[in-house]
């Protein structure tokens, strides 16, 4: 609360007011509608796709029924005289660009800020209050990378920024993944303490990202416009991390009942009915907890499933891990489309400006005494 206070009263205080005098004051609520319902059909398949079937036509139907309403949405934003989304804004390569490489970097995220938490509590037993611990040198690292990037990109342009920024993040999440020759994957016994470099890059990644689209984008937005621009990019970004928690959590739900029902099969001595259930548990959501459904076992063979249930969990996350650097890398290679949006100084133009307006200032003059003597005369 306090943190949120302090960003009104400054926003109040320091940002600039922007107003489109063609704007209406009505809020377009079929807009709305059409956009929450295109969202909630695309995120809800993503989640239950797992449990009903991707095939299956409820979770098929879901897919459509999202694509009809968002194109329903696009045709009635360009109707509406004051649209949610102003879609000509993407007309600007700059302006695409950075909200595609926003989204995927939300999305990217996910990978780390989703993905790791999970593992950390459910594998490693942390608490949360742990959890955050161990993450917080990433968080720390982003609140000095974020405005160093603000003030190069002022500079410099936001292009190679950005592309850094990402191509650290897909290296940072990739190095957890066991993606590089140096590194191990995740295991079940791996200290928390491995974990700091790529925290640290992930979060130089990320620190570098945001600020810098956030400059190309709003440069490129006429001035009555910038309030719509920034909607848009925000909306844009939220969309991304939606979908990154949708994505991510269908991917990791599908791995772990993957790894799970091939990891039981193995298990010699595993009664049928106990299989089942442990699996039905599964289906109904990401959990360590099937195992308390074997009872019946002796301790020790439960013990042993315990341990069995950590592996699997974490080979799903490093498979999950390897979507998080594919948005990161595509999110790099789309940050190579932003143009420049830093004026450059060009000491040539000035020097003819400067001349030009001595000229004229030399010669108005001249001139007004030439009237004066015709006059005269």
């Amino acid at each position: 609360m306090p943190v949120g206070g302090v960003g009104v009263l400054l926003a109040l205080r320091v940002v600039p007011e922007s107003r489109n005098p063609e704007a209406v004051e009505t809020l377009d609520l079929p807009g709305v509608g059409l956009v929450s319902a295109s969202l909630f059909c695309l995120t809800f398949a993503l989640v239950e796709g797992q449990r009903l079937g991707w095939t299956s036509a409820a979770i098929l139907g879901l897919f459509v029924a999202a694509a009809a309403l968002f194109v329903a949405f696009y045709l009635r934003e360009r109707a509406v005289r004051q649209p949610l989304i102003d879609f000509s804004l993407f007309r600007s390569l700059n302006f695409a660009a950075g909200n595609l490489t926003g989204l995927l970097l939300s999305a990217a995220m996910m990978g780390v800020f989703f993905t790791i938490p999970i593992f950390l509590q459910t594998v490693l037993g942390y608490s949360a209050l742990k959890a955050g611990l161990v993450m917080s040198p990433m968080s720390i690292v982003i609140i000095f990378a974020a405005p160093l990037a603000g003030r190069l990109s002022d500079s410099l342009g936001s292009r190679w920024i950005v592309a850094v920024g990402m191509g650290l993040l897909a290296f940072g999440i990739a190095w957890m993944a066991g993606l590089t020759p140096w590194h191990e994957a995740l295991r079940p016994d791996t200290p928390s303490s491995s974990l700091l470099f790529p925290f640290i890059l992930s979060g130089v990644g990320i620190g570098f990202a945001v600020a810098p689209v956030t400059s190309a984008v709003m440069a490129t937005a006429p001035r009555d416009r910038v309030g719509n621009a920034s909607g848009v990019l925000s909306t844009t970004r939220q969309v991304g991390s939606l979908m990154g928690i949708a994505i991510l959590g269908a991917v990791l739900q599908n791995r772990i009942t993957a790894n799970v029902s091939e990891g039981l099969a193995r298990v010699p001595g595993l009664p049928a009915a106990l299989r089942a259930r442990i699996l039905d548990g599964l289906d109904a959501g990401m959990q360590m907890g099937p195992v308390a459904g074997g009872g019946s076992l002796p301790p020790a063979a439960r013990e042993a499933i315990a341990t069995l249930f950590r592996q699997w969990f974490t080979d799903a996350i490093n498979t999950t891990f390897v979507v998080g650097v594919a948005f990161a890398a595509v999110g790099g290679l789309s940050a190579l489309l932003l143009r420049s949006h830093v004026r450059r100084h060009e000491p040539h133009a000035e020097a003819v400006a400067d001349t030009a307006l001595a000229v004229e200032a030399v010669e108005a003059p001249l001139a007004e005494m030439d009237e004066a003597l015709h006059e005269d005369g």
